[in-house]
């Protein structure tokens, strides 16, 4: 006689069997951002970033990200006679 299934079996033993990995797969070694810089920030600029950012409909971390990365790309195009 075959035991009945039940979903407690399906379940612990669905991790077991599943070989696929959750999360998102990784990112190639020159998209890791594994360096930060840390800002000191009033309340108020903090807030004044994340409203800017919610306005592009953004997160307010890689927004502030691109801001800064372009204003520094400028800076040195116009150090560099470009």
């Amino acid at each position: 006689m075959q035991r009945p299934e039940t979903a407690i079996d399906k379940f612990f033993f669905m991790g077991i069997l599943n070989p696929m990995r959750t999360g998102r797969p990784p990112l190639k070694e020159a998209d890791r951002r594994t360096e930060d810089i840390k800002i000191p920030l009033t309340a108020s600029e903090k807030k004044m970033i994340q409203s800017a950012a919610q306005l592009a409909e953004e997160k307010h971390v890689p927004w502030a990200r691109a801001i800064l990365v372009a204003a520094a790309e400028r800076k040195l195009r116009k150090a560099n006679g470009g």
